[in-house]
């Protein structure tokens, strides 16, 4: 918060950020459907607004402590413009005790205000006061809660990548959400139990139902949550599997939810990276989907507690070799340094659900890699990349602390076959780089980065305290010399003090938490 010359608090400020409370207050009332709607529709209405009005009034608060001084005050009753009228809103907090009271009546009377204003003017065929909203609130009350219970593996525990089954989870879910980066486009998508027949779903025991908001029952059928993923220069590759496979029909407009009538405004799908909103207007021209936007961080971090606190045998070790899945002790989860290495590198201190902060990032991450990997060995994918690199030899191109002492460096803990420096023996060599072959560029280049990233990583993690790194993102993929790489930086900087760990469905973390972001619950 800005301060003026004297110390205190400039009032301007102060009015600045009541007036952005105040739009984002009104936007917030815009999304209320017009005319007819479920009381399922209501009830998310009510708890977007409380859980709104919660937070409006502690920054509020804030706001008249840190302008006490000033003979102005802040205002904290902004008005609601509907129809044309302003519309009072009581801005008592729940705190108080007749906060919640107050805002379902308040809202009952706004829906009827706008309901019989609508019905006036149909009577007299004129036209009704559509609001212009840019932003129009989507609700998702027509899919049921996100079931996490059972959650198990399917598959073996050397797969990678491995379908979630979901035993418990009903028929009537959101069936796919997208993180859509700058390499790569993640897609993460629900299918039922190909047994779930309609005989089956006809003839659910009671037991085997389950109420959505009270109102419609949908059989417990279970499925599994299925991983994919493209290259987003071939965006069309990804819309082609998302059509064949029908996959968007799993999603609902703004519209239907409401009323369960025909889909006419294209069908809203959660998606979070930087790609959701590069590319949004080519998803809805080609498939009708609007792209309901998500943060990028707190989907990295929600998918990474999702996969955490349920999923037996995804977290693991990988030093020298050898592969070791760590059980998640959940008293002792947070802290922890979420390390996500994408095109760039993000690192996010996780404290808890919900709760996390950007700590830190380079700009030195799997982009990088690819763009050199593709320069030196003229490799069309990092898949190919990582393949010649398991047939290379870093040292016919890295310039090794023995090839400067001749034996280690025992002093400051390094051994002989530490690298001192990256690529330098091709100038001490006084060889061309087209003179090495390409598996071993191509090791160097994945060595180089892998040290970096697990070298800062370590630096961060000890900088807060924290004992235990997580690595995701697609640069890593289950590649034993990756992972090899990063725990061996790891420990040498922290002194074996921080914990390297690894996820097995490490490149889907962002689109894993957009998926979950269908259940408002959360994680």
């Amino acid at each position: 918060m800005a301060k003026s010359g004297t110390g205190e608090i400039d009032y301007r400020t102060v009015v600045a950020k009541a007036t952005e409370l105040k739009r984002e207050l009104r936007s917030l009332l815009r999304g209320i459907p017009e005319g007819e709607c479920s009381v399922e529709t209501l009830e998310n209405v009510v708890m977007e607004l409380k859980e709104t009005l919660e937070r409006i009034n502690v920054e509020l608060k804030d706001l008249k402590r840190m302008s006490i001084k000033e003979t102005r005050h802040v205002p904290v009753r902004p008005p609601v413009v509907a129809n044309n009228k302003e519309i009072p809103l009581n801005m008592a907090t729940t705190a108080e005790g007749n906060g919640s009271k107050d805002l379902d009546s308040r809202c009952r009377e706004f829906s009827a205000t706008k309901r019989k204003t609508k019905e006036d003017k149909d009577e007299r065929n004129e036209p009704g006061d559509m609001m212009q909203v840019s932003n129009p609130i989507r609700f998702s009350s027509c899919q049921l809660p996100f079931d996490i219970s059972g959650a198990t593996i399917h598959g073996n525990v050397e797969e990678r990548n491995p379908m979630i089954l979901l035993p418990n989870q009903a028929n009537n879910v959101f069936r796919l959400a997208l993180d859509i980066g700058g390499s790569l486009t993640k897609l993460v998508y629900f299918s039922r139990h190909e047994d779930c027949s309609a005989e089956i779903r006809k003839n659910s025991t009671p037991e085997r139902l389950r109420m959505s908001n009270g109102n419609q029952k949908y059989p417990i059928c279970g499925g599994k949550l299925h991983f994919m993923k493209f290259e987003t220069v071939k965006l069309n590759e990804c819309l082609h599997f998302i059509s064949s496979k029908q996959l968007h029909v799993g999603g609902r407009s703004t519209h239907s939810c409401r009323s369960g009538a025909s889909n006419d405004n294209g069908v809203v799908i959660k998606a979070t990276g930087g790609g959701a909103h590069k590319f949004a207007d080519i998803f809805q021209e080609r498939l009708g989907i609007n792209l309901d936007k998500e943060e990028e961080m707190d989907c990295l971090v929600n998918g990474a507690n999702f996969l955490l606190k349920t999923i037996h045998h995804e977290a693991f070790t990988h030093m020298e070799g050898r592969k070791e899945f760590v059980q998640i002790d959940q008293n002792s989860l947070f802290p922890y340094l979420l390390v996500n290495i994408g095109s760039g590198v993000s690192m996010i201190k996780v404290i808890g659900d919900g709760n996390f902060q950007r700590v830190g990032g380079i700009h030195v991450g799997g982009g990088t890699c690819l763009a050199l990997g593709k320069h030196l060995t003229k490799c069309k994918s990092f898949d190919e990349l990582l393949e010649l690199s398991r047939h290379g030899d870093n040292k016919k191109v890295d310039m090794l602390v023995g090839d400067i002492y001749g034996m280690d460096y025992g002093k400051i803990g390094l051994s002989k076959s530490a690298i001192a420096s990256s690529f330098a023996k091709s100038v001490s060599e006084n060889k061309e780089l087209s003179e090495y072959r390409p598996e071993d560029l191509s090791s160097s280049v994945l060595l180089m980065h892998s040290y970096l990233i697990g070298l800062i990583s370590s630096w961060v993690a000890r900088f807060y305290g924290l004992k235990r790194i997580y690595f995701g993102g697609f640069f890593i993929r289950g590649h034993p010399f990756i992972m090899d790489s990063i725990s061996f930086a790891v420990n040498l900087c922290s002194k074996e003090q921080v914990q390297a760990m690894f996820l097995r469905h490490d490149g889907f973390l962002g689109a894993l938490g957009a998926f979950m972001k269908n259940d408002k619950s959360g994680m």
